[in-house]
């Protein structure tokens, strides 16, 4: 299931799939650049504070649900098979290292 990283996105994308035994939740950044990519570090700050703040609203759903799955009785195995993707749109013409920070930020705030 894919999103942009809007709240209401976020939460209607989560309402859709309470109750599936698997799940990819997969988040677009959304985030807006030129020809020339993120080229000042305030665009780079701002897309990895975006992305994170989308991510951790993404977690806190993702807790709401296994919570719920947990209260119904679902198994604990099967309250695991949901995971997150990520996809910058900025990825293919930022560079390394940062495309490496925002990565690492994304599974700092997944991971909780």
């Amino acid at each position: 299931v894919v999103s942009d990283p809007s709240e209401a996105s976020i939460s209607e994308m989560f309402d859709a799939t309470a109750g599936a035994p698997r799940v990819i939740w997969k988040l677009l950044s959304g985030v807006r650049m030129d020809e020339r990519g993120l080229t000042s570090d305030e665009q780079k700050s701002s897309a990895l504070e975006a992305v994170k703040a989308a991510t951790r609203l993404m977690r806190e759903e993702r807790d709401r649900i296994l919570h719920a799955d947990a209260a119904r009785g679902v198994p604990g195995p099967l309250r695991c098979l949901r995971r997150l993707e990520i996809t910058p749109e900025f990825f293919s013409s930022a560079e390394l290292a940062f495309s490496r920070d925002l990565v690492m930020d994304v599974l700092d705030v997944w991971a909780g």
